[in-house]
């Protein structure tokens, strides 16, 4: 029986942005300054595309798919609108679109490369949705966008401990990537997650269409983590005030102290990390990774998904009814890391930070 669940709603989504992106290169277009015109025409061909693909079929089947079309037709419409103004309000713009890293011909990089302990070579391979370049003091600063559908957080305790880390893989893999190829330098400005989502905007009055565009923007805010410097900040907002929430990306500024001629990042509303942080994020990413890899070589495949506060790596796992995992067997024990407060892994980042130093901190 043919079903068109969940995941493939996310996925059509998914396909639907890569290839709206793919237009907006063959036509020459530019984000931020797309026309309502090309956004109706391009999604019209989008739509078409998606349902000539064969999983896609059972949309066409019936009046209710019908249906189901036309709001995935809306929602595809909306991420694209909220993509370019985006885009508009900063001054980053794409690298490219599905940017793949591995050993395979069609692959855009060669695989990151990590050395263990025995000599033995790791080979990193992934995709990323989209990469985005800005120019900041004649130097390269690079953003990582991931498409998801639904509400996903970037946990930067999860990410300290190496159970969320394919953010951080994908940045500093175009980070190194870039620099190898290019022969430039190459800065980290952030690495987000952007909801493909509809979401129900609640007002007490009557919106106009910008207030509307406002609310809806924030609703699709980007999250995950920026650089703490406030010259790249500005640069991926342009509109962001003293004083106020941006409405792109996960920063809030606050109102210059007396005296003084530059704000502060908020602690409420801003997830910001230091160049020095980024490092120190790096190299735990990648001493996680070969540990992990370290220990599966020496024989180590014991069975121990990650137990979070409400959650486990089991809920949503396709592979259970293979490994049999039972708690209340007194051999399957769940990996419960000690849980921190973000102000707290932040200090403990921040602190081994300081012993390497980065003079571009403090901005």
């Amino acid at each position: 029986m043919y079903t068109f669940a969940p995941p493939d709603l996310g996925n059509f989504l998914h396909k639907g942005l890569e290839k709206f992106s793919e237009i907006v290169e063959r036509e020459n277009k530019i984000w931020g300054k797309l026309e309502e015109e090309f956004f109706n025409k391009a999604i019209d061909e989008v739509i078409e595309y998606l349902l000539s693909i064969d999983e896609n079929f059972i949309l066409s089947s019936s009046k209710r798919h019908e249906y189901v079309i036309k709001r995935l037709k809306r929602v595809l419409h909306r991420m694209v609108l909220i993509i370019d103004e985006q885009m508009d309000r900063g001054n980053f713009k794409p690298l490219g679109y599905e940017i793949s890293f591995g050993s395979r011909p069609d692959n855009d990089y060669p695989p990151i490369e990590i050395t263990l302990s025995n000599g033995e070579r790791l080979t990193l391979e992934g995709k990323i949705d989209r990469v985005d370049k800005g120019e900041v003091n004649g130097e390269s600063y690079y953003r990582v966008v991931d498409y998801k559908s639904g509400n996903t957080e970037l946990n930067l305790h999860e990410v300290y401990n190496g159970l969320q880390i394919q953010l951080l893989t994908y940045l500093d893999a175009i980070l190194t990537l870039e620099k190898t190829f290019k022969k430039e330098n190459t800065n980290p400005a952030a690495m987000l997650y952007l909801s493909i989502d509809d979401p129900l905007i609640q007002a007490k009055k009557q919106l106009s269409d910008e207030e509307l565009k406002e609310e809806m923007l924030k609703s699709l805010k980007m999250h995950g983590l920026i650089i703490r410097d406030l010259e790249v900040v500005r640069e991926m907002d342009m509109t962001l005030e003293e004083g106020g929430a941006s409405s792109v990306i996960p920063v809030t500024l606050k109102k210059p102290k007396k005296g003084e001629e530059e704000p502060e990042f908020s602690d409420r509303g801003t997830s910001a990390i230091t160049y020095g942080g980024f490092e120190v994020l790096k190299v735990h990413m990648k001493e996680n990774v070969a540990k992990i890899c370290e220990e599966m070589l020496s024989g180590n495949i014991s069975i121990e998904p990650c137990k979070k506060t409400s959650t486990t790596q089991c809920d949503f796992c396709d592979f259970l009814s293979i490994c049999q995992f039972d708690s209340t067997l007194g051999l399957n024990k769940y990996n419960t890391p000690k849980l921190m407060a973000k102000k707290d892994i932040l200090e403990v980042i921040e602190e081994e930070a300081k012993v390497k130093g980065d003079d571009r901190d403090g901005k």
